[in-house]
């Protein structure tokens, strides 16, 4: 199973920013079960930092099982805007980046 998300820490973590998993780490969970709606479960983690001092998630438990469907994804649309911003990062091996763009 491939995939990717973010966690959002508690209120009590000494995390400020979402973490970054890969599904591939999330623990003795079907891959019926990742095909469903992950958002918002509540879960307990480890964290590893990668080389470029970025936090990642490993060994993810997750507290309850998922059980709702993913929800539809909605066409996305062209505003018409052209957006500036800088590529933060990208990795040619997987093909997928960030841009961070100012508020």
């Amino acid at each position: 199973t491939s995939g990717y998300g973010f966690i959002r820490p508690g209120e009590d973590s000494a995390f400020t920013h979402d973490v970054y998993f890969n599904a591939k780490d999330i623990q003795e969970v079907s891959d019926e079960d990742l095909k469903k709606n992950l958002v918002g479960l509540p879960c307990g983690f480890s964290v590893r930092l990668t080389p470029d001092g970025k936090s990642q998630a490993k060994g993810i438990e997750l507290m309850e099982q998922p059980s709702e469907p993913v929800p539809q994804e909605e066409d996305a649309s062209n505003t018409g805007r052209v957006l500036q911003g800088v590529v933060k990062t990208f990795k040619p091996s997987s093909g997928y980046g960030f841009l961070s763009c100012p508020g």
